[in-house]
C-alpha cells in the first residue's frame, strides 16, 4: 500500500520521478513500512507544509546530491 498523500505530494510528482531519485520513492512512498517514517508525511499530518526539496528522511535534495 503506498503513502496516503502520494498523489498530492509535490516531491513525488517532480523530484522523485528523476531516475537518480527513484530509490527514495521506492523506499518511502511505495512501501508500507517506509512511508510510516516519512518526515514529509509527519509534517502534513501536523498541518505543516514541508519545503519542496525536503526528502522523506528529512534531508534536503541538495544535501544528498552534494550541492552547497
Amino acid at each position: 500500500m503506498p503513502c496516503e498523500r502520494l498523489r498530492e505530494c509535490p516531491l513525488f510528482n517532480t523530484t522523485l520521478h528523476q531516475p537518480g531519485m527513484r530509490v527514495w520513492r521506492e523506499l518511502y512512498c511505495d512501501s508500507l513500512v517506509g512511508y510510516a517514517h516519512c518526515v514529509r508525511l509527519e509534517m502534513f499530518r501536523r498541518g505543516e507544509t514541508p519545503s519542496t526539496d525536503l526528502l522523506p528522511n528529512g534531508q534536503h535534495v541538495g544535501e544528498v546530491l552534494g550541492a552547497p
